[in-house]
């Protein structure tokens, strides 16, 4: 079956049933708390009012816990759907944040506009050309850090897909990038790597980098 994450999305029933169907499992549980772990790490370091996007936000799923840190949001996501679910998951923070519906291609906002984006498990789902475009703009409107994980592709992780699609598990990753690569495409789109942290190592091929202009 075709995978397309701009239209995929985009329908009542997937959003509702988004979070059951990726986060109840054990394995979903264990990955979001490895996820989020990274994530409270990185913004210890992000001051209490920066306004930051999340590039998308989907469900809302880590909006919570920017919103608790003290800082504004911007959620984004090209689904209404997604962003309905995300608007009920913060109503408790209704005067901290703002949804935009928007394609990451061309984001409309003007340079400069936000302190920091996160794109937390997004990027891979593109081919490089269409990430590095994603990345620039992601610079572009980002006066400060830009916050993204990307899919290594290195042996292990290659062996690892080719066991869990033996097995029959959907293909979780569609464009998986080595080391070298990453970097290449951040020098492409004016990014610098400053650090990167490995999500659950040997377990998962997430990787999740702090950027900054270059």
């Amino acid at each position: 079956m075709s995978f397309d994450p701009r239209t995929e999305y985009q329908d009542t029933d997937t959003a509702e049933q988004y979070d059951q169907k990726r986060f109840s499992t054990l394995s979903g549980k264990l990955f979001q708390w490895a996820e989020q772990r990274v994530l409270e790490r990185i913004l210890g370091e992000v001051p209490r009012g920066s306004l930051v996007m999340d590039a998308p936000c989907g469900t809302g799923r880590l909006l919570p816990l920017y919103l608790s840190k003290g800082l504004r949001l911007v959620g984004s996501d090209i689904s209404a759907e997604m962003i309905n679910v995300a608007r009920r998951r913060t109503e408790r923070w209704k005067d901290g944040r703002n949804f935009l519906r928007m394609d990451f291609v061309q984001i409309p906002l003007s340079d400069n506009s936000v302190d920091a984006v996160f794109s937390i498990r997004f990027l891979p789902h593109f081919p490089p050309s269409e990430r590095i475009r994603m990345l620039r703009e992601f610079r572009r409107v980002s006066r400060g850090q830009v916050i993204i994980s990307l899919s290594v592709s290195n042996g292990w992780m290659r062996v690892r897909r080719m066991i869990k699609a033996m097995l029959g598990h959907d293909k979780p990753v569609r464009n998986p990038a080595t080391l070298t690569e990453i970097c290449h495409e951040l020098n492409t789109a004016g990014l610098k790597q400053i650090k990167w942290f490995w999500t659950f190592p040997i377990l998962s091929e997430q990787i999740i980098l702090i950027c900054e202009k270059a």
